[in-house]
């Protein structure tokens, strides 16, 4: 019976009960999808950053994943291989990789400029799906110029030799969102780079070049390195605790700051800490508006249906049953609200991970489990009010008035 007449009464103001639902929708919506995109988008990026056949990624210590440097040469490379722990070699392999920022595809790129004999580190099991990698034939031509000392005049290399040098690597997912195939050109520090392969999504970074091309543009042919991948020796790179006791080693070895591959996520989850409180936060405003709209509605329900609540008082209705009445009106908005608010969000996923396909919204169960949380929670704390209004209600003054 309560169920009954509580639907009765919700239907009785289509429009506003309309409202009350878009407006639950609407937030619950924004909280699912922000928290799917913020927590897809870096668990992207850390799966990305993680995909490289490495157990380790040596940074400078005042650098972070996002920003970067050029702070290594390749001696701090050569001082790593070295590294010792407990008088034993624990280092098999070391790759040196430059960054740099670029934009491509509408949004700025990190490029990894990488020797193509460490390009299987990076590829691993994807595949060209498209063109080749980029050739090594601007390193031979430096390496034809390098004096004993390991430099070289930069005005001694042509246009010519640069031009070939200047080849990209890209992955599928920026060729879909910028609209690049193999041959296309694209301009980068004042340069036109060819494209000249296209490989499966899932790569360290969505554009690869030659590095020692990279170092000639940017530093004159100084060989900057801005991070170590490191490969440890199978007998000690898959013991973890081994693993992190390395990579401590290695840090002091330079100076540097040191990480297992593993700890990727966690360390953009805590640089990007203050994006997840402000997430949280706007969710929080939202829904505390959403369901203020709710008891402002539950509480004009009550005022407008005075009368009513009188005779049912007269009729020796309790203030427990008001009160079960106001909650059942109120999770029927909120229930139907959420529920609404669910569909929005994936549908928002699908809009924009097809218009903005460099973008991973990750719609996980735990989002959702939490939108009905805050569903039913906010639903009945916005009936309280409402159904406690209810309740103090006498029938004999209300009859007078109605």
């Amino acid at each position: 019976m309560l169920l009954r007449l509580a639907w009765a009464n919700v239907w009785h103001r289509k429009a506003r009960a309309f409202l009350s639902i878009l407006a639950v929708a609407i937030g619950i919506a924004m909280m699912v999808t922000m928290l799917a995109l913020a927590h897809g988008t870096l668990g992207e990026v850390a799966d990305r950053m993680s995909s490289v056949d490495a157990d380790l990624i040596v940074l400078p210590s005042q650098s972070t994943l996002i920003t970067g440097g050029a702070d290594f040469k390749d001696k701090h490379g050569q001082i790593i291989e070295q590294v010792e722990y407990q008088d034993r070699p624990v280092v098999e392999r070391v790759v040196p990789v430059l960054w740099q920022q670029v934009r491509m595809g509408g949004r700025e790129q990190r490029m990894f400029g990488i020797d193509r004999a460490d390009m299987a580190s990076f590829l691993g099991p994807r595949k060209l799906l498209a063109g080749r990698l980029p050739g090594d034939e601007f390193a031979h031509r430096i390496d034809e110029l390098r004096r004993p000392d390991g430099l070289y005049n930069p005005e001694a290399v042509s246009e010519q030799d640069l031009a070939a040098g200047c080849e990209l690597l890209i992955d599928q997912r920026l060729a879909v969102a910028g609209g690049y195939n193999v041959g296309d050109k694209v301009m980068i520090l004042g340069r036109d780079w060819r494209i000249v392969g296209i490989v499966e999504p899932g790569v360290a970074a969505r554009v690869f070049c030659p590095i020692e091309t990279l170092r000639h543009i940017r530093y004159a042919g100084d060989r900057r390195v801005t991070a170590f991948y490191v490969q440890l020796r199978p007998e000690v790179g898959s013991d973890p605790i081994l693993r992190d006791r390395i990579a401590t080693t290695v840090g002091d070895s330079i100076k540097a700051l040191a990480e297992p591959l593993g700890s990727v996520q966690g360390i953009l989850e805590e640089t990007f800490a203050t994006m997840y409180a402000y997430i949280w936060a706007a969710s929080g405003v939202a829904m505390t508006v959403c369901f203020l709209l709710i008891c402002v509605a539950m509480y004009t329900m009550v005022v407008e249906r005075i009368g009513q609540i009188a005779i049912l008082k007269a009729m020796g209705a309790g203030r427990a049953m008001l009160m079960a009445q106001s909650v059942l009106e109120a999770a029927i908005l909120s229930v139907a609200g959420t529920a609404g608010g669910l569909v929005l969000a994936v549908v928002a996923k699908w809009v924009i991970e097809r218009v903005l396909p460099l973008l991973t919204v990750e719609v996980r169960a735990k989002w959702f489990v939490l939108a009905i949380v805050v569903g039913i929670v906010g639903g009945t704390v916005s009936a309280l009010y409402p159904g406690w209004r209810a309740g103090r209600v006498e029938p004999a003054t209300a009859l007078q008035n109605t």
